[in-house]
């Protein structure tokens, strides 16, 4: 199932719209909160706004979700 909200969070990215990235990623982690895709989205939002403390206290989620895939993550989407 492809999942409109992480396309949405990416296009944000994309255009730079740092903040509207965070808050779509962060509205689809209420749904799944180990979700590689959204943390990978949320991560970037944050550290595009300056918020590295923010962004550090997700690494240990998404070192624990890229565990449990044999996918390479570097983005938002597939």
């Amino acid at each position: 199932i492809i999942n409109p909200k992480h396309y949405l969070g990416n296009a944000y990215l994309e255009n730079k719209q740092w903040k509207e990235a965070e808050l779509t990623f962060r509205n689809d982690l209420k749904n799944n909160d180990k979700n590689i895709w959204a943390l990978t989205g949320l991560y970037t939002s944050l550290l595009k706004q300056q918020k590295q403390t923010e962004a550090e206290k997700l690494l240990p989620k998404i070192k624990q979700a890229t565990a449990e895939t044999d996918v390479k993550i570097s983005a938002a989407v597939f």
